[in-house]
């Protein structure tokens, strides 16, 4: 499970959410591994990842221990495992690359990588957070994060050698719709979209679908999207921002076909495609304290 959320420097409040979200979870039905990607955090709060190992950690302690865990400025990546499955990883190594634009005097974008063996497979997460503003920031960004964790070298890797990649977080791609803004707010507020169909006319004006298209994440997938855009949210509320268009900032996404917009989980995986299927994708409605909604994506892996 790939799980993304944007706190927007809620510190206390996005954690009795979390710890909320995860402690209601059954425990049989609980997925074996949870990466979990936290971006905005809280400057103030130097010791919040902390608060998140220990509050999240009572949680999941019945079936889950914390694996390992980065924190990079305003970004966080942990891992939960279950605990007999961390008797066959491999010692986790991490990496960290800053964006192009680093903001002062508290950086916030960039990525967090961190890769294990579990059996004899390779896993990989990669936690981001691109440059907001013009797309040529954003597409800088992943350029420099792709190449610095030299992604094509798992191309070229043995058939042997099975790979499974997720890249997900706030890649701040935005939906570049202007006409009819107030009508689509509307429908999504009320939560009338349902069907795949209902979203092809938002994720068609889609800055990542468009630049997938030219070449970008080649040869990740993105699972179907069946829910509203993430963000830009008024907080305390299922209410967009008037003035910004709604994007999904979220993603999650595997390497063998490329998501869309802005909270996203994008997977990859060589040499088998059906090596890695995402069984569900949805962004969790009902939290209301950050301007973006969580995002997870859950798969079935070899």
């Amino acid at each position: 499970m790939c799980f993304t959320w944007n706190i927007a420097g809620k510190a206390s409040r996005s954690l009795s959410r979390l710890n909320h979200l995860f402690a209601k979870m059954p425990p049989l039905e609980r997925p074996s591994l949870i990466a979990l990607a936290l971006q905005e955090l809280p400057a103030s709060t130097l010791r919040f990842h902390s608060s998140v190992l220990s509050s999240l950690g009572k949680s999941l302690s019945s079936t889950h221990r914390v694996f390992c865990w980065v924190r990079k400025w305003s970004q966080m990546l942990v891992l939960f495992i279950k605990h007999p499955l961390s008797l066959f990883t491999s010692q986790p190594e991490y990496r960290f690359v800053a964006g192009i634009n680093l903001a002062s005097p508290f950086r916030t974008k960039g990525a967090i990588s961190i890769r294990f063996r579990l059996f004899q497979c390779q896993c990989i997460f990669v936690a981001c957070h691109l440059a907001h503003g013009k797309l040529e920031r954003r597409i800088l960004d992943y350029r420099r994060i792709a190449a610095q964790f030299d992604f094509n070298s798992l191309q070229k890797q043995s058939g042997k050698n099975l790979v499974h990649l997720f890249w997900f977080g706030d890649l701040n791609f935005r939906v570049l719709r202007k006409e009819e803004l107030s009508d689509v707010a509307e429908n999504m507020q009320k939560r009338l979209f349902r069907r795949q169909a209902d979203f092809q006319r938002i994720l068609a004006h889609d800055e990542l679908s468009l630049e997938r298209a030219n070449g970008l994440f080649k040869g990740f997938r993105e699972a179907i999207i069946k829910f509203p855009p993430t963000h830009k949210f008024r907080i305390d509320s299922n209410f967009y921002m008037p003035s910004r268009m709604p994007s999904y900032t979220g993603w999650a996404g595997l390497r063998n076909k490329l998501g869309q917009v802005q909270d996203r989980v994008l997977f990859w995986t060589n040499p088998e495609p059906d090596g890695l299927i995402a069984i569900r994708y949805d962004c969790v409605w009902e939290v209301h304290c950050s301007d973006h909604k969580p995002v997870y994506c859950i798969f079935k892996m070899k």
